[in-house]
Formats: C-alpha cells, structure tokens, sequence
C-alpha cells in the first residue's frame, strides 16, 4: 500500500517536513550534486574520517551519488550536510562544529543553517519512519523532488490499475509541473497531505485528494475527514496534470 505525502514548509529558515519525500539526487543538475558531504549522523563504507571536526565526509561524485542512493533504502537513519571545500571546512570555530552537533542532535537550528565556510545548499535531517526534515537553500529543489516522488507515485498506480485490464503494462505519467505545485504554498506552510494511497480513476482522470493537515501529520488517520479536504491533484493521460482548489485556507482552518 502506498504512503501518502505529508509536507510542511517553514518558509522563514526554508526547511520542509515530509514523508515519503525521498532526496532523488536524479532530480539534482550537475552543478547542485554535492561536491562533499559530512555525515552528521550515520556511518558509512564510503566516507573517511576527519580530524579536524570528528565527523565522517565524502568525496567524489560517483561515491556521492551512490552514497544519496543508499540513503533511501537504508536501514541506517543518516544525517548529513554539504560543502564545497575542506580547505574552508577546517576553517571552522569550535562554536561552528558545535552548531552542526546541535543541528543533527536536536533536529533544528540554532543559527543560520547556511553556512557562509561550507556553502551548503542542504541539510538532511532523518527523523525515522519515512519522516524527514530538509533544509534548502534554493526552495525550487524542494519543489522539484515533491515533483518527482509525485510523478512517480501516479506511474505506480496507473501501472496497478491498468494490469488489472491489459497483462503487465507498465504506464509512466508525465513530468509535474513545478509551477503547479507552487500553487499549493500557502497550504504548505500550514501542513497538507497528498493522499496518494487513495488515487482514483474514472473515465476522464486519476485524482489525488488533498488534506489540510496542520501539524497532526503522526495520527494521519485524523486529517481524512471531509472538512480538511480542500482539492485535488488530477492527471489526465491525454492532456496531463492539473489542479483543483474548492476550498480557501481561511475557509477551513
């Protein structure tokens, strides 16, 4: 059974609570993969050890790469930040040091989560149970990942549902507008929820509920009632993504 999508954003530090956002590092272009990373939390084969902080880092873009993919199936509850150079890395002050430990610790900042020495543009925080809580520096990659995942999750149950009809055919829905998700930030920032465990299917589309979710995200079964439903995300095979908005904000919180 599939998960459904929780997002909440926090415009002001720009960080987004999720699920079931998994960090696709095929979404990223070439010039935002991660030149390193620093393993806030979590070991792994591919990193080394550095004397300078006491954390484990990454280098290379194949082991980058490969590193981000085995995030998402693993087991191990992984926190991580990138930078562009050890050189400015071992630059840091024991205050520096101590503010990624809180950071990783606490799940939240104490100052800028953007450090001007790392120029990261990332904080991956693992909360377990397919949350995670993401710091980014340019909010169009969040947009892009939510994209994907929500792309993906419709090609899955097209996939199901017509194999019920034609034996093994596989359907693969068309890339989602970033600028249609856009449309949804200012339930964003309240807290929402894809319900994409109950897709629908007549004649014309598929249909993804929308929920105000607030932030009861951990007893999800409360948001489905029928006065937080707001809209719906909807694919047309012929004629693609679109969205409907039948309920104002302020016309249910």
């Amino acid at each position: 059974m599939m998960q459904s999508i929780y997002v909440h954003l926090d415009s002001i530090s720009n960080h987004v609570l999720s699920s079931s956002v998994r960090f696709q590092p095929t979404v990223l272009s070439q010039n935002e993969i991660p030149k390193n990373i620093l393993l806030l939390k979590g070991r792994s084969p591919l990193a080394i050890y550095d004397d300078y902080t006491g954390f484990y880092y990454i280098k290379d873009e194949k082991k980058i790469m490969a590193f981000l993919e085995e995030v998402q199936n693993s087991v191990t509850e992984y926190n991580w930040i990138d930078f562009e150079s050890l050189e400015f890395l071992h630059q840091f002050t024991p205050q520096e040091i101590a503010d990624l430990l809180y950071i990783s610790h606490a799940n939240t900042h104490l100052h800028s989560p953007f450090f001007y020495k790392l120029q990261n543009n990332f904080i991956f925080l693992n909360l377990g149970q397919e949350y995670t809580k993401v710091y980014y520096r340019k909010m169009d990659d969040f947009y892009r990942q939510l994209a994907f995942q929500l792309m993906n999750k419709m090609s899955e149950e097209m996939t199901r549902l017509s194999r019920r009809l034609f034996f093994n055919q596989e359907k693969k829905a068309e890339e989602l507008p970033v600028e249609l998700l856009k449309e949804l930030v200012t339930y964003f920032k309240v807290g929402m929820v894809f319900s994409t465990e109950r897709i629908t299917k007549d004649m014309k589309a598929y249909t993804i509920p929308l929920y105000i979710a607030e932030d009861r995200y951990h007893v999800m079964e409360n948001v489905y009632i029928k006065e937080n439903l707001f809209g719906q995300l909807m694919y047309h095979e012929e004629n693609g993504w679109s969205l409907e908005i039948y309920k104002r904000k302020t016309e249910i919180l």
